[in-house]
């Protein structure tokens, strides 16, 4: 919770946003279950206070949980669920506002749900927004690794194989996820919790991933990957015409 507040601070546009959005329940709800004045008051005193720290509790009073519980601090949450959560809260809450978009605005992109098919010339893809962009990190030394995982796919062969209606047949078919959309300020999230079947429980993947100070997303793009097959396609038949 700390980390993303403090992220979302770093950023001098979101700070603005939400410093300056109306604040229309304001007289309805009381200051200490009030997300949004709790967020601008962490957000002021970060950019006006001398002080070296600042107390978030009353944001923790006021973020409450499914069952309308405080959030406990003494128990770890995923960065991911809490994040998208609170997003969708604060969407909620600034909604009829000049700022209503500013969430889109900063950390909306698009993915692209791919199926290309094998057997047959035919593709098809669904598009779908998203604010963050979730990652493995267990057995992945590095955000390259994960990234690539992340828009591996699978092959749809044999009894699995994908039904073309075009072809009116099975056909191996790749399905795989990409980034379609780039957004202004991508967030990546890495997956540190998985569940336990045996202990019924969540269990945190503490598995070590480094990262660059600068990250060039191109690979991972429908773009980036359609410029790669399309060179590694053109190699391929070099290849052969020299072979021949």
């Amino acid at each position: 919770m700390n980390s993303t507040i403090q992220q979302l601070f770093m950023i001098p546009t979101f700070r603005k946003a939400v410093l300056e959005v109306e604040d229309k329940h304001a007289q309805s709800t009381p200051v200490e279950d009030n997300i949004l004045y709790q967020l601008k008051t962490i957000f002021v005193a970060l950019n006006e206070s001398e002080k070296q720290y600042f107390n978030p509790k009353g944001f923790c009073h006021s973020f409450k949980d499914w069952d309308g519980n405080p959030t406990n601090v003494f128990e770890q949450m995923d960065a991911d669920e809490f994040f998208n959560t609170f997003m969708d809260r604060l969407e909620n809450l600034i909604k009829g506002t000049k700022q209503q978009h500013s969430i889109k605005d900063h950390f909306g992109g698009i993915q692209s749900n791919e199926l290309i098919c094998k057997g047959c010339p035919h593709y098809s893809e669904r598009e779908e927004p998203f604010l963050t962009v979730s990652v493995q990190v267990k057995n992945k030394k590095t955000i390259y690794q994960s990234l690539s995982s992340f828009i591996e796919g699978e092959m749809l062969e044999g009894d699995n194989a994908y039904f073309c209606e075009q072809c009116n047949k099975k056909v191996n078919t790749l399905r795989r996820t990409c980034l379609k959309k780039l957004p202004n300020h991508l967030i990546i999230a890495l997956k540190r919790f998985e569940f336990d079947y045996d202990t019924m429980t969540k269990q945190k993947v503490n598995d070590y991933c480094e990262f660059p100070n600068r990250l060039n997303l191109e690979p991972y793009t429908q773009q980036g990957l359609r410029k790669a097959e399309k060179e590694k396609k053109k190699a391929e038949e070099g290849g052969e015409g020299q072979d021949g």
